[in-house]
């Protein structure tokens, strides 16, 4: 064999046993993201009209930006909040104190963020109205063409966007990452995704039943609670 002919093996092998290893292309990232952004288009005005209410603009990005996208809201947030405690209008040493601060905790974070998406395959995160599509080490395992991801899209765009629901009724982005607040947060995007908005999905679609106990535990928590204030304003 020559050298062709060994660097051809070398190819397939590394192609048929070694894919996931690899990082995802990106045309193949631009056409999942296209995806998500066509099932956003679909169930966004459908919960709008159900539960008339505008969920304003959502946008689909590459999870690999959600860190600085989510410092720099803190950022922004936290100059104007100082400012307002204090009785003023923030200036422009508010937000430059701010934003070189929070770029030391960004620059502290890259490492633990870096190493938890390489071991959690979550399909997506929300943030701000936007839905952050990750395509991480842990994601490519087992699913590298995201054939299995695909089945389940229909109802993780409705969860997500049932996130930005909540945003519009609780006036706030998060329920908070940890405790009730979380279990709120995550039960109300799992009991809509699972059952209030289940009638838009066509037939077959695959829903999510391996959910972390925070999902399912908030689901039951609020129970009864979630379902009355759903069929009271919606």
């Amino acid at each position: 064999m020559g050298d062709v002919g060994l660097m051809q093996e070398i190819y397939r092998f590394h192609r048929d046993n070694c894919r996931a290893l690899l990082p995802t292309s990106r045309r193949k990232k631009e056409n999942f993201l296209e995806k998500v952004r066509e099932r956003v288009d679909y169930y966004k005005p459908r919960i709008e009209e159900r539960c008339r209410v505008s969920l304003g603009n959502v946008k689909v990005k590459d999870n690999k930006i959600w860190l600085s996208d989510h410092v720099y809201d803190r950022a922004w947030n936290q100059a104007i909040e100082v400012a307002w405690d204090e009785g003023r209008i923030p200036t422009k040493k508010d937000f430059y104190g701010s934003f070189a601060t929070f770029s030391i905790l960004e620059a502290l974070m890259i490492g633990p963020i870096g190493l938890f998406n390489v071991v959690r395959g979550a399909d997506f995160r929300q943030h701000n109205n936007i839905i952050y599509t990750p395509f991480n080490l842990a994601n490519r395992i087992m699913d590298v063409g995201f054939e299995e991801r695909a089945k389940r899209l229909d109802y993780g765009v409705v969860h997500e966007l049932s996130h930005v629901l909540w945003k519009k009724i609780l006036g706030r982005d998060e329920g908070g990452y940890f405790g009730e607040g979380r279990k709120w947060f995550e039960g109300f995007a799992t009991y809509c995704a699972d059952c209030h908005f289940e009638d838009f999905y066509p037939v077959g679609t695959k829903k999510m039943t391996d959910l972390l106990k925070v999902y399912s535990d908030g689901k039951k928590r609020i129970g009864g609670r979630l379902q009355n204030m759903v069929r009271k304003f919606f």
